[in-house]
């Protein structure tokens, strides 16, 4: 049983707690027992030990949810979804890292927990933003290089955005005031990628996009359908049901293009990622079912996983359905190029994605 010094509780503070508490930490994980006492600390049986990360996270969380809401205080609505993955990686951050704050093994003075916090803080954002535009730090860093010089060019030149090429790009990287150098080959692929177009909806879903002749307008349909079919159920189960109910849910946004849209299906990316069938769908597909969250109501940690106080429910990762959706948009655009679609037939596609039962796609 842990010594009453190990014990959190809310009338300690919380900084000098964990400053006690982190050499324990990092004995328990290195083998170094320099910073603490030998014979208390081989007194802890296993289960002490791993109950110290406990007492530990309990210090630490209320940090972890001050830094979560203040990252997302000014936040737009959409952006709010991505909150439980921000706090859950901030965990696994400070988690991994606890044992060194204040221990004098490893930093010269003493930090606040919220400084400690606020610094991971800062890096988990950073690649969860990563994460969402599909691409590794490093490839981040590359493209905000990128963004800093075409703002330059813009800005103090003149220039407008279209006519900015990636030469123009390589030959005035001093514009963006930093210490990166990228050769020709490397601004060429990032700055392709970010022009690369994903599905613009205002192309696709035009006005006046039923066949002109009448007569032969379902002949037209079931011919497109039928090249394009292939395409669609070639995709899994998961993501044919994550693409049909983005649809409706952009189809609704839309109102200026599409006004006769079914106002029944509205629908939001909180109820997309809350349905049971797309839930039960994730769970059978591997590489995916690491996705399927369990709503918490409270968070605690041990050195080797998170222990979880679980409410009623699952749930897909907001931000997995976001980078899929974005994926998907890809694929069909492709599709939809390497047909040869015009405009109209496009539209027949989407009206046809639209028209499936979305449970059974």
């Amino acid at each position: 049983m842990l010594a009453p010094k190990f014990i959190y509780d809310r009338s300690k503070d919380n900084t000098l707690f964990l400053s006690q508490l982190s050499p324990y930490l990092d004995a328990d994980r290195t083998g170094d027992l320099s910073g603490v006492d030998p014979e208390e600390f081989a007194a802890m049986t296993p289960g002490d030990r791993n109950s110290l990360y406990d007492e530990a996270c309990k210090a630490y969380s209320p940090a972890i949810e001050q830094a979560t809401r203040y990252r997302f205080r000014n936040a737009p609505e959409y952006a709010r979804q991505y909150m439980d993955d921000y706090r859950q990686e901030l965990h696994c951050y400070v988690h991994a890292d606890i044992h060194r704050f204040n221990n004098p093994k490893y930093a010269d003075g003493e930090y606040n927990i919220n400084t400690f916090v606020d610094y991971h803080a800062a890096n988990v954002a950073k690649k969860m933003f990563a994460f969402i535009l599909g691409m590794d730090e490093e490839s981040l860093k590359m493209r905000k290089h990128i963004e800093r010089i075409i703002e330059a060019l813009t800005g103090r030149e003149g220039n407008n955005e279209r006519y900015i090429d990636y030469k123009m790009i390589y030959e005035n990287q001093q514009l963006a005031n930093d210490s990166m150098k990228m050769n020709e080959e490397q601004v060429y692929q990032v700055y392709t990628s970010m022009c690369n177009k994903h599905i613009s909806w205002d192309d696709v879903l035009v006005e006046n996009c039923e066949p002109k002749d009448e007569k032969c307008s379902g002949v037209i349909y079931r011919d497109v359908v039928d090249s394009f079919r292939p395409f669609f159920e070639s995709l899994k189960d998961f993501e044919k049901h994550i693409y049909i109910k983005s649809l409706y849910l952009r189809d609704v946004r839309k109102k200026d293009i599409r006004d006769d849209a079914d106002k029944s299906m509205v629908i939001s990316m909180k109820e997309i990622s809350s349905d049971a069938n797309l839930v039960a769908m994730c769970k059978k597909q591997r590489g995916v079912r690491q996705y399927v969250l369990k709503r918490r109501d409270e968070l605690k940690k041990n050195r080797h996983h998170y222990l979880v106080t679980y409410s009623e429910g699952e749930y897909v990762s907001i931000s997995f359905i976001n980078k899929t959706i974005e994926r998907l948009d890809d694929l069909v655009w492709k599709a939809f190029n390497k047909l040869g679609l015009s405009p109209e037939e496009r539209c027949m596609c989407i009206d046809y994605m639209m028209g499936l039962d979305w449970n059974c796609a």
